[in-house]
C-alpha cells in the first residue's frame, strides 16, 4: 500500500519562520537552517535543502493559498483510489 499526497498552492513567509533541511551528502552542513541563511545559499547550494514541514509553513505563512490537497491510498491488491 502506498499514501500519495498531491497538492498545488503556494505560501509567503517570513525568513525567521521559514525552515529549510539538508538533503545533500557533505556531513559537515548544518541540518536545519532559516530562512535568513538559505537566501544568503547560492542557487546551486539551495538545490541541497528542501522546505522541512510544508503544514508548519502554510500554518504560520503571512498570506497563502492552495487550489487542492488529495490524498490517494494506492491498494496494489485492489487498486483503487480514495480522495
Amino acid at each position: 500500500m502506498k499514501i500519495v499526497v498531491e497538492f498545488s498552492g503556494w505560501y509567503e513567509i517570513g525568513p525567521e519562520n521559514a525552515s529549510f533541511c539538508y538533503i545533500g551528502e557533505d556531513k559537515t552542513k548544518p541540518i536545519f537552517i532559516d530562512g535568513y541563511e538559505y537566501s544568503n545559499l547560492t542557487e546551486d547550494e539551495r538545490s541541497d535543502y528542501i522546505v522541512e514541514d510544508i503544514v508548519d509553513g502554510q500554518r504560520d505563512a503571512d498570506d497563502s493559498e492552495y487550489d487542492s490537497i488529495d490524498v490517494i491510498i494506492d491498494n496494489e491488491e485492489e487498486n483503487e483510489d480514495y480522495n
